[in-house]
């Protein structure tokens, strides 16, 4: 949803332009939203030119090539995509390069000049630069005298053999002299921008150095600009666009700043000009000093506290991580990846969230406060934490297990979330500083884990003890803490439990003590909240079937009521999902005890219509409005008495076609029970027309028996499945019926066939006793009898021929 919000609304914004170009830089590094975004924007926009550039020797760069090239052959009928390989320079390029950089003609320069310069730079546009460059300062080329061409001077020219043709190190080292021949102040602030990132601003810098004049800051700055190590965004004069500024054009008036850079400054934005230049700064930095800027940076940053934990800037937090995170202070960074990734997950980008909770988990291997830099020490009974660990250190590492199994739930990769809760959990039972956690980490832990191998292994019979005591550890634990939300989904589970395991008069006793501490509007968005759905309200409705599934219709049929008229009104029904998930086992019960015209009532009012009328969401359930309301629609007409017959064909055509029954997993059971039941109603109105329901009853056996013959012992859909075994034992017998039908007609028939063959072979025999002696048949060795018994046989095989064609 979030995909189609953001390129729809960026093809509105920019719909009335004649062409939209965006331009992405290192598109290897893209994530994989900022792919479906992309993606989404070529296949709806019109006018939009999209260009990525990429170092394709990169390993990330190959799978994006892949995966674009995959996406490409999807799409090759409707959009093109055009690869543009951009090697090294020639070297007719060079030359060009030549003239440009040294401002002379290129018919004065000396081939073997040019063919040195690209031997020893591999055409490698930035060493190209930076080697011309550095031959422009020391003057390392001259016009001979001779030859009038532009060559090396003869001390460059034996310095050159001596170095040989492969210097691409000695470039990369000439990045460093570089450096080394700026003054000290210029390469203290270079080393801070470094620090910084690509680009930053000019308070940025101030804020690491307050102690230096805000002029001879911008002085040192320019200076970088014009050593082309920097280069300046400009914004114009016409409009909001930036420009880039560098050394080779105008300078800017000097701008009258203040060195305190607290009060109120005109800003000013830079860059590095290569990211090779920002590499060789951070490579000639000792890691302490690198450490040093990092903390001094971020402690610059938390001054400002309105743009900590509660600035919406979502950039600015995450440069606050990335400074936490590269001096090693995890309990700075955990806190703040914390925050970011709670704000990502709202917005439904749970694999951002996910990368970013790792990204803080992976330092606690080697920050878990270890002061005094030797090797951490570990107890041989935890998992991997330092038993050093201080308790706010081992509570932030279980905080961001919770949330990572979160997210690998919420992206359905059961087992990745099953894998972290138990990590959790095993931290949590042997950490030696677990008693003095924040014990509110102990249910949502419990809680997932419960769930989770609840929905793996809850009728294995050797995990099954095991299970039980997980659900009641985290009954009791609830109750310990007086926690009524917890409490309430604590029993929830337990019920859950027992459902599964189709023991349903249990589950009806715990959805009794449920009931006595739940309330809607107490409770209800506080457990959504802390679990991500209203797991004791979904009980209520789940126990209707329980006790259909006991046979107490009346205890069912007011449950139901309850739900119905108390609980669903406290909902948002442009939920679609939440309400449809709340409602469906009533609709199935109330369909089942003759109250179907009541059940498409709740249907419509509460999920259809408000889907339609008040713009809903669903991301599943939406699949099952229409088998659902077709089969209401086929009961009426089965009430009634009267048929519509271009409904029927339209339910028909719809059953019928095999794509429509392709549903999430988690719903795929409940609409091959709906369309089994939908073809089992229309088999029945073909019988009654006389027409060959075959094709349809074939369709609904298909269907059914892949809910009746599941190889899932889970008995929580217990009611579902016995409405399918209902249904196909419907079928089974119509098809007894026709195959019935269709034997007595057969033998009918052949009575017919058998009384004509018997009159046909009378007249016969009487024709051919008349004939006399002479004229009959004589074969050597038969008697006139023989011959008539042939003469029999072989009319009876002639007419038994012209009876079967």
């Amino acid at each position: 949803e979030v995909v189609e919000f953001l390129s729809t609304t960026y093809i509105r914004l920019t719909e009335d332009h004649n062409l939209t170009m965006i331009f992405l830089d290192d598109f290897q590094w893209i994530d994989s939203f900022t792919w479906k975004v992309i993606r989404a924007l070529c296949e709806k926009g019109k006018n939009i030119l999209i260009m990525g550039a990429m170092r394709s020797q990169e390993t990330q760069a190959l799978r994006r090539m892949s995966s674009v090239a995959s996406w490409h052959t999807r799409m090759q009928s409707r959009k093109g995509i055009i690869e543009v390989n951009i090697g090294p320079l020639e070297t007719n390029e060079v030359k060009q390069m030549i003239s440009k950089v040294l401002d002379c003609e290129e018919d004065i320069i000396d081939d073997q000049l040019s063919n040195d310069i690209y031997q020893k730079t591999g055409g490698i546009t930035i060493y190209v630069i930076e080697l011309l460059e550095s031959i422009k300062r020391n003057k390392t080329v001259a016009i001979d005298e001779k030859t009038k061409l532009l060559q090396w001077t003869p001390e460059a020219a034996r310095e050159q053999k001596r170095i040989g043709s492969n210097s691409v190190a000695a470039i990369e080292l000439s990045f460093l002299n570089r450096f080394d021949s700026l003054d000290l102040g210029v390469r203290r602030v270079l080393q801070t921008c470094a620090v910084l990132g690509m680009s930053f601003s000019l308070t940025d810098v101030i804020r690491v150095h307050p102690e230096m004049v805000g002029l001879d800051l911008e002085q040192s700055l320019d200076q970088a600009v014009d050593e082309l190590i920097l280069v300046e965004d400009v914004e114009d004069d016409d409009d909001d666009d930036m420009s880039l500024w560098s050394g080779n054009s105008p300078r800017m008036e000097s701008r009258n700043i203040s060195g305190s850079w607290n009060q109120a400054v005109e800003d000013r934005f830079f860059q590095f000009s290569h990211a090779m230049w920002r590499k060789s700064v951070l490579d000639a930095m000792l890691s302490e000093v690198k450490v040093h800027l990092h903390r001094t940076i971020a402690e610059a940053l938390e001054k400002e506290q309105v743009l900590v934990m509660e600035s919406s800037d979502i950039g600015w937090l995450l440069t606050l991580f990335d400074h936490w995170k590269s001096c090693g202070n995890f309990c700075k960074a955990a806190p703040l990846a914390l925050a970011v990734g709670l704000r990502l997950e709202e917005w439904d980008l749970s694999a951002q969230s996910l990368d970013l909770y790792r990204d803080a988990l992976e330092m606690c291997y080697e920050s878990a406060d270890n002061p005094d830099g030797g090797e951490p020490t570990t107890d041989e009974n935890e998992v991997w934490l330092p038993a050093s660990a201080p308790p706010a250190t081992v509570e932030f590492i279980l905080r961001l297990h919770i949330r990572i199994a979160k997210c690998h739930a919420h992206l359905g990769e059961q087992e990745q979330c099953a894998t972290t809760f138990e990590d959790a959990y095993k931290i949590m039972t042997t950490s030696p500083k677990a008693a003095k956690l924040n014990q509110e980490l102990v249910l949502p832990i419990i809680s997932g884990l419960c769930s989770i191998a609840i929905q793996r292994n809850v009728v294995n019979s050797d995990l099954l003890s095991e299970n039980e005591d997980l659900v009641d550890r985290f009954v009791r634990e609830a109750k310990e803490r007086n926690d009524e939300i917890h409490i309430a989904r604590a029993l929830s589970m337990k019920a859950s439990f027992f459902a599964r395991l189709g023991n349903f008069r249990h589950a009806i006793a715990v959805q009794k003590e449920l009931e006595i501490i739940y309330k809607v509007e107490l409770h209800s968005a506080g457990i959504r909240q802390e679990y991500g759905k209203d797991h004791a309200v979904q009980s209520y409705s789940d126990s209707v079937q329980w006790y259909m599934l006991i046979d107490n219709q009346p205890a069912a049929e007011k449950q139901a009521n309850v739900v119905v008229t108390k609980l669903l009104p406290q909902f948002d029904l442009r939920d679609v999902d939440t309400v449809m998930e709340l409602i469906f086992p009533i609709l199935l019960v109330l369909k089942t005890i003759g109250r179907a015209r009541y059940a498409e009532t709740i249907l419509f009012n509460n999920a259809i219509n408000p889907f339609h009328d008040l713009g809903g969401s669903s991301s599943c359930w939406i699949k099952l409005f229409n088998p659902i309301a077709y089969l209401f629609e086929l009961i009426k007409m089965v009430e009634e008495g009267e048929r519509d017959e271009q409904m029927l064909a339209q339910f028909e055509d719809w059953v019928m076609d095999s794509s429509r029954s392709i549903f999430s997993i988690d719903l795929q059971y409940k609409g091959y029970a709906l369309i089994g039941e939908i073809c089992c109603h229309l088999a029945r109105f073909k019988i009654e027309k006389d027409e060959d329901p075959q094709m349809v009853l074939e369709r609904g056996r298909m269907v059914l028996t892949r809910v009746v013959y599941t190889s899932d012992d889970d008995q929580s859909d217990a009611f579902m499945v016995e409405m399918a075994q209902v249904t196909l034992g419907k079928i089974t017998e119509m098809e007894d019926e026709m195959e019935e039908a269709n034997s007595e007609e057969l033998q009918s028939e052949e009575q017919e066939s058998s009384i004509l063959i018997q009159e046909t072979c009378k007249d016969f025999t009487r024709d051919s006793s008349s004939l006399p002696n002479g004229d009959s048949p004589s074969f050597a060795g038969e008697s006139s009898n023989g011959i008539r018994r042939m003469g029999k046989r072989s009319c009876c095989e002639c007419i038994m021929k012209c009876t079967i064609q």
